[in-house]
């Protein structure tokens, strides 16, 4: 393998995760070890140890989601899109290389599994969990973490041949590769080594020996889980219709739309029907706009919870983590490891991802030495981004924090009332039945889904191949609008009061925002709204300018 190349384009020439320094000679990294790191070589490790969403598009240098390896100036770029993806910020690119100079004097592999121990307490303390009542597992996604929760689940069953029912809620709001990762598959078409992987296959130690499928995969839309009386008698049909049957059950907490579903209510009625022998409860809180007394009583609930630092955080694309009750610790490390790993599964992860603590899921990793890095350092770097970001938004106090958010909603709503021929807000569901004190300033909604209307048209709104053009289009400068634009990326749902399915854009607010007002005012000035709501405002004209355009060149005249 080559040495770093510093021009531009060669952060996407070689196969992702190539560039994770415990697989590059000491001799090669001899120029970012000592007192420097230079900002192409930094970029390029924010892009290893993932799947080839990080890829970057060689002539735009941004990857799918349009976030590109770096920080980005405020003057050239509107990022409303934390529901989807951010690039890392300036300061925290800043925090990254200064710890990078640091650890580039130790052995980095030994010392990234220290600052992951580390972090694991810092993450506990945060949430206010004690260490004995819960472990953390990092994975480079949310995704990731969707998959390594069957693994567990499945090592915790007590019988290795119980088919394990995953019953995902709200699966169209969940995120797109879930259905393969909730199903024990691959799904992507490389692993974070950046090697080539059947996608959609099923990963084999996660099955029967002679390729008998031992996960059940079923979905429910979010419309279907309004219906609540139906997901508990489904819960019971599939909990009771044999005992070599164990339910996970995949609850959304909250989703890329901003719902939450089910109920708590509804969730303490299923889990007083059924044992933990019989039901274990996922928790899917991959936006991270949760309260930290809402993960305590899902953790004292015995609940396995999944998080990421790259939405609501806005840390960079992408880190996850698997927050595990202590109940599970036993079974864990009592579990016979090697009967539920194989090499397919190790490549997927990093053996300082997994607790110090959990000896025989180390030991069991290190076997497949050919396959797995100690550390994963870009997945590291991604999440030490994050964690940056969350200490400026505990900086901010919490009434503060609560009273931007309120405010921030307030202006996107008047947004969206001030061009009611061009955006239809897709308005949450009523609130108090899923949020409440617990949920802290989580309770305010933070993700603005809407719909862009047919032009001269009321109730018909943009079709999903035109809504996809435009989220690209806004990521292009015009002459009119000089400046790139990116928000949450559409996603297709079907809403009872519309007919047929509708495909929805959004814009987020995040720990960012909250930080960067409440510093901007030195923590002793009023916060205001006023930049976001600049943002917002321009971004719909630049909406209106694209669609209208779309209108002018429609000669057939059909429905864009």
């Amino acid at each position: 393998m080559s040495g770093y190349n510093n021009t531009p384009s060669a952060i996407n020439t070689e196969p992702i995760g190539t560039c994770n320094l415990s697989r590059i000679p000491q001799s090669e990294t001899s120029t970012i070890n000592k007192h420097s790191i230079s900002s192409t070589e930094l970029e390029r490790m924010l892009c290893c140890g993932g799947d080839e969403r990080l890829l970057l598009d060689l002539s735009t240098r941004v990857n799918m989601y349009g976030c590109s390896p770096g920080p980005v100036s405020s003057s050239t770029s509107i990022y409303l899109s934390s529901s989807t993806a951010t690039p890392v910020s300036n300061d925290a690119f800043a925090h990254l290389a200064e710890m990078m100079i640091t650890l580039n004097k130790t052995e980095i592999n030994n010392a990234v599994d220290d600052r992951m121990e580390d972090f694991r307490q810092e993450l506990l303390d945060y949430f206010g969990i004690n260490s004995v009542d819960a472990d953390i597992v990092f994975v480079p996604s949310g995704t990731d973490a969707t998959l390594q929760a069957v693994f567990l689940s499945k090592l915790c069953l007590s019988k290795p041949t119980t088919i394990l029912t995953n019953l995902v809620l709200a699966a169209d709001e969940a995120a797109g590769r879930v259905m393969a990762a909730a199903s024990g598959c691959h799904f992507n078409t490389k692993n974070i080594r950046g090697e080539d992987v059947d996608k959609g296959a099923p990963i084999a130690c996660l099955h029967g020996t002679n390729g008998n499928k031992t996960i059940e995969y079923i979905e429910l839309s979010y419309e279907k889980c309004q219906n609540e009386i139906y997901i508990e008698e489904l819960v019971d049909q599939l909990v009771n219709r044999s005992e070599n049957t164990h339910v996970l059950l995949h609850a959304i907490d909250t989703s890329k739309l901003g719902n939450r579903t089910p109920s708590h209510n509804c969730l303490e009625r299923i889990e007083q029907q059924h044992s933990k022998e019989s039901l274990t409860i996922l928790i899917d809180a991959c936006q991270f706009r949760l309260s930290s007394r809402r993960m305590r009583d899902h953790i004292n609930r015995g609940r396995l919870v999944i998080i990421t630092g790259s939405k609501f955080l806005t840390g960079p694309p992408f880190s996850g983590a698997i927050i595990v009750p202590g109940r599970f610790r036993a079974q864990i490390q009592q579990a016979s490891v090697s009967n539920n790993m194989s090499s397919e599964l190790a490549a997927y992860s990093a053996i300082a991802d997994w607790p110090r603590s959990w000896t025989n899921v180390r030991s069991c990793l290190s076997t497949f030495s050919s396959v797995l890095w100690k550390a994963n350092i870009g997945q590291f770097l991604r999440w030490m981004a994050a964690v940056f970001e969350l200490r400026r938004y505990l900086r901010v106090p919490v009434q503060q924090r609560e009273q931007f958010i309120l405010e921030a909603g307030a202006a996107i709503q008047a947004a969206f009332a001030s061009v009611p021929d061009l955006l239809e807000p897709l308005t949450n569901k009523d609130r108090s039945q899923f949020f409440d004190e617990y949920d802290e300033e989580f309770r305010h909604p933070t993700i603005f889904p809407f719909l862009i209307r047919q032009p001269n048209k009321s109730k018909s709104f943009l079709h999903e191949k035109t809504c996809k053009e435009i989220y690209q289009k806004l990521q292009q400068t015009t002459d009119t609008y000089p400046i790139t634009c990116v928000i949450g990326q559409p996603v297709t749902v079907v809403v009872s009061e519309y007919q047929g399915p509708v495909t929805t854009f959004r814009f987020s607010i995040d720990a960012r925002a909250v930080a960067d007002e409440f510093e901007r005012g030195h923590g002793t000035k009023p916060m205001t709204v006023d930049i976001l709501r600049s943002k917002v405002e321009l971004v719909i004209k630049k909406i209106a300018e694209i669609v209208n355009f779309q209108q002018s060149t429609n000669t057939n005249g059909d429905d864009l």
